[in-house]
Formats: C-alpha cells, sequence, structure tokens
C-alpha cells in the first residue's frame, strides 16, 4: 500500500501516522510519501521524503485515490470519519509506540528528569501569533522548574523544520533561556551532532513531563506518554475537545489542558511539588 501525505505536522501525527501504523499492523506493506524529516515518524516503514514544504490542513492518498482532502479538514479529522464507518480513534487507528522505540536507541543519562518546554510564535489564521506560552509566563516555569528538573526548551528555528506556510517568527525566548542557563533543543542537537528531528526524538523519547501548546509539537509530545501540560486557546483540537477526547490515546498520557497563563503555572507547580 501507499501512502502520499502532505499537510500540516499535527494532522500527520494524530491521522495519518496512526492510519498508516493500523496497516502494517495487519501486515500490509506499506510505502509512504511525505514531508522532509518525517522518515523518523514511521520505524520500519519505507518513507521517500519528497516534500520541502507542508500544505495546510492534510492531503492524504492511499493507493492513488484521494482520502481526504485538503480543506475538508474540520469535519474530516474531528466529526466525521476518514476510513471506515467510525470516527478516526475507532477504527483503523493505531498510534506507533515512539518511545519505547527511540528510547531504546537514544537511552540518556541525566542527573535529573527531563523536562521538554515546547512552545510556538508564528503567525496564526493569517493573525498574530495567539497559542504561545509568553515571555513572562517563560521566566517563571524556567525559575520554578531549573532545580528539580533538567530542562530543555524546544522552539525550532524556520529552518530547523519543514513549515507550512505559518514559519516561526524571531522572537526573544531564545535569549531569555540562555540567560538563564537552559538549554535549546538547539544546543542538544550540536551535542549530540544529530538532525533537529532527530534530536527531538531522542530527547522526548528520555521524557516523562511536557509543556506544550496548540499544534503539532503538542500532538508530537503526547506520543511520548508521561504527562503533558497543553496551553492552547484557540484550534479545533480545543472547540472539539480534542486533548479530552483522543490526544491521551496517542500514548496514554495524563493531559491536563489550559486555557491561562494562570492555569499554566499553577499546573507546573504540580510538577515540581
Amino acid at each position: 500500500m501507499t501512502f502520499d501525505i502532505n499537510g500540516e505536522f499535527g494532522y500527520e501525527l494524530f491521522t495519518a501516522l496512526p492510519l498508516v501504523n493500523w496497516y502494517k499492523e495487519q501486515g500490509h506493506d506499506i510505502e509512504v510519501y511525505s514531508s522532509i524529516g518525517a522518515g523518523l515518524l514511521y520505524p520500519n516503514i519505507k518513507v521517500n521524503e519528497v516534500y520541502n514544504r507542508r500544505f495546510q490542513f492534510l492531503h492524504l492518498e492511499i493507493d492513488n485515490e484521494v482520502y481526504y482532502k485538503q480543506h475538508d479538514h474540520v469535519a474530516g479529522v474531528f466529526s466525521k470519519p476518514v476510513v471506515g464507518d467510525k470516527l478516526m480513534w475507532e477504527d483503523k487507528w493505531s498510534p506507533p509506540n515512539l518511545k519505547d522505540y527511540y528510547q531504546s536507541k537514544y537511552e540518556m543519562f541525566l542527573e535529573k528528569p527531563l523536562l521538554v518546554i515546547s512552545n510556538k510564535f508564528q503567525t496564526e489564521w493569517g493573525n498574530h501569533p495567539i497559542n504561545y506560552i509568553d515571555l513572562e509566563s517563560l521566566q517563571i516555569i524556567f525559575e520554578l522548574c531549573k532545580d528539580k528538573f533538567q530542562v530543555v526548551y524546544n522552539r525550532p528555528s524556520s529552518t530547523d523544520i519543514t513549515n507550512d506556510g505559518s514559519p516561526q517568527r524571531v522572537w526573544g525566548d531564545w535569549n531569555l533561556a540562555n540567560q538563564m542557563g537552559i538549554p535549546l533543543m538547539q544546543d542538544f542537537q550540536k551535542d549530540y551532532k544529530m538532525d533537529y528531528n532527530t534530536t527531538q526524538m531522542a530527547v522526548l523519547s528520555n521524557c516523562d513531563y511536557h509543556i506544550s501548546t496548540q499544534g503539532g509539537n503538542s500532538a508530537l509530545a503526547s506520543y511520548f506518554g508521561g504527562q503533558n501540560i497543553i496551553y492552547g486557546i484557540k484550534g479545533y483540537e480545543v472547540k472539539h475537545n480534542s486533548y479530552e477526547r483522543f490526544f491521551p490515546k496517542l500514548s496514554g498520557q495524563k493531559i491536563y489542558h489550559v486555557q491561562t497563563y494562570d492555569d499554566l503555572i499553577k499546573k507546573v507547580k504540580n510538577y515540581v511539588k
């Protein structure tokens, strides 16, 4: 079977990837066409990385037949079947165990438990950034967590990943992290001499404490178990209660969805008790 996938990172993670893995588990011979860097999502599957830019939403073809059109994303992902007669997380949907797979390849021995903070700062819906952890809250979180955890701050630059038309903006967060002695994911990338996506897989697979934001970074973090505080105030995940309905099914992760910075800080304080 051939799967041709081009779309936003989050949609690939919680729509296409579990579908592909389900067919693999049924014994099908699978080949995937996807974006540059996406091969790491599909362990032990032949992946051709052919797209240097991601479509908005999602376009999915199976054996050259269109199953999912680019602009049908709202009804298709969250309320109508993609393939079969059930909602996507009820039928032909089996997320791969990325945590165990990558932890076995990149086991890390650190003095303190890892806490990965995955943030973003980019145009959203043609407007200003919305679903991001602001600098004031970041500073509080860094201060609260840096003694108990090995904190890693994870926000890629536009050259680290394949973009979807809403590239990351230059902001003051990396400087703040550096000033407070918080390593960036890019620092781990340099230390381990791996590309950015491989570094994310290595670090996230060894992490049981996550903080993330609405979008692809929270979907990726949700594949790696433990606990995940997700800050999100707008988006279809918020509208359709996805953080309660199917995000926990990606790895059995305990997810706490918050919609204010005050609630975010309160949840973070529970991490450090």
